[in-house]
């Protein structure tokens, strides 16, 4: 079945080939220019996705030491709030605030900043 396959492809190569079928080789070459265009727009496509993707990519490298920045100054405020916060003004901003004897083991019970303490 193969060889009857590439034995009709075969003849069929070599008719187009022939100077007098210039009739059998318009339809391959309408294919051949077709296919042609289709890549040379798909190439093209992915050609300007690439270089935007590159811009895009140059311009998020640009933004991160401004992110790390941001991020250094909140931390800077966390740990000011942090060191600044007494048992009154937690109780003022409505934390609970836990006695001495703190729980030392994992609970299902709410404890902490939104939870009942004990």
């Amino acid at each position: 079945m193969v060889a009857i396959i590439f034995k009709k492809t075969k003849t069929y190569i070599i008719d187009l080939i022939k100077p007098e079928s210039v009739e059998q080789r318009r339809p391959l070459v309408v294919l051949m220019t077709a296919i042609l265009l289709i890549l040379a727009v798909t190439y093209f496509y992915l050609l300007t996705q690439t270089i935007f993707n590159a811009v895009a990519h140059q311009s998020l490298e640009n933004q991160i030491p401004r992110a790390n920045a941001q991020l250094q100054e909140k931390k800077f405020e966390h740990m000011f709030l942090r060191n600044s916060l007494n048992k009154d003004k937690a109780e003022e901003i409505g934390l609970v605030v836990l006695s001495e004897e703190s729980i030392e083991y994992i609970t299902r019970d709410p404890v902490g900043f939104r939870g009942v303490g004990y």
